[in-house]
């Protein structure tokens, strides 16, 4: 039988951390470990406390790095599976189980199924979907990325990273999450899982459900508009240099033209806003040395 070790990364959200604990600490899986990196400039001694007393293992890390902080929990980790939730997420029953239940023989990840709170309300169920996440040769996210499905999948899938699971041994064997990624780390879930497909499928579970509340406060959500657009161009650039062939850059960079336009409305007053997306892209490749 797996054993469960349970990854949240915090950046400055103790009371919402609380709360996504608490529904861990509800589930009927027991024999799990539960792991909390919790970001910020200091350490927060009440929320360590909090955590000691409900048996959680508190790491600090003064360092702003969701990536590097599902690293830090990969490391001290025990479990033979590693269940990685944003820290404003609410588990629905069974969340776990089924997560743990998933791993059928050539199965190295799951994606599980995320009822999104927005301002309108819950996002609408989808009875069918094709290709949960999945990734063209564009290294471009295809199908229902809503991830609010009611059907099981199983094949060349990708998660999202709110609500994810993988193999520790296969996150090692793939190399761990890529610290490349900044600020608000878009595709930090999808290169691990692109990597992890090499070793087996993912299963996307309708039943490892959680809700996500997209809090404003604290989080990478937090940051100014432009510095998440800085963050998208380059997390963007980087993840389409590293996966898509060279002769099919050119296209796999036009699709971000409708972020540029709505960047340009927003921020496009100076020489430096508008030759920013094209530097940020420039700096992602040069990461690749390509």
């Amino acid at each position: 039988m797996n054993s469960l070790s349970v990854i949240i990364p915090c950046l400055k959200r103790p009371d919402w951390l609380k709360k996504t604990l608490t529904s861990v600490l509800g589930q009927t899986t027991r024999e799990m470990e539960i792991i909390v990196v919790f970001q910020s400039e200091e350490d927060d001694q009440e929320l360590k406390k909090w955590c000691v007393s409900e048996g959680v293992i508190y790491i600090y890390s003064p360092i702003f790095s969701t990536p590097r902080s599902r690293n830090i929990g990969v490391d001290r980790a025990s479990g033979d599976i590693c269940v990685f939730f944003d820290d404003d997420v609410e588990l629905q029953p069974g969340c776990l189980e089924a997560h743990l239940n998933a791993y059928a023989e050539g199965v190295v990840g799951v994606s599980g199924r995320v009822i999104t709170l927005r301002e309108y309300g819950e996002d609408k169920v989808k009875q069918k979907g094709i290709n949960i996440g999945r990734v063209n040769s564009l290294a471009k996210v295809c199908g229902d990325q809503e991830y609010n499905s009611l059907t099981f999948q199983r094949g060349q899938i990708t998660p999202l990273g709110c609500n994810m699971s993988l193999r520790r041994s296969t996150i090692i064997r793939a190399g761990h999450y890529d610290e490349t990624y900044i600020g608000n780390a878009m595709r930090e879930e999808t290169d691990l899982a692109v990597r992890a497909l090499e070793y087996g499928d993912f299963v996307f579970v309708p039943e490892a459900c959680v809700k996500h509340f997209l809090a404003k406060t604290g989080g990478t959500r937090a940051l100014p508009a432009s510095k998440w657009f800085e963050n998208y161009f380059y997390n963007e650039g980087y993840f389409i240099a590293k996966f898509t062939k060279r002769y099919l850059r050119p296209i796999a960079y036009f699709r971000l033209t409708r972020y540029l336009l709505k960047y340009y409305r927003s921020f496009g007053r100076s020489w430096s806003s508008i030759i920013m997306p094209f530097q940020q892209l420039k700096k992602a490749a040069g990461m690749l040395k390509i």
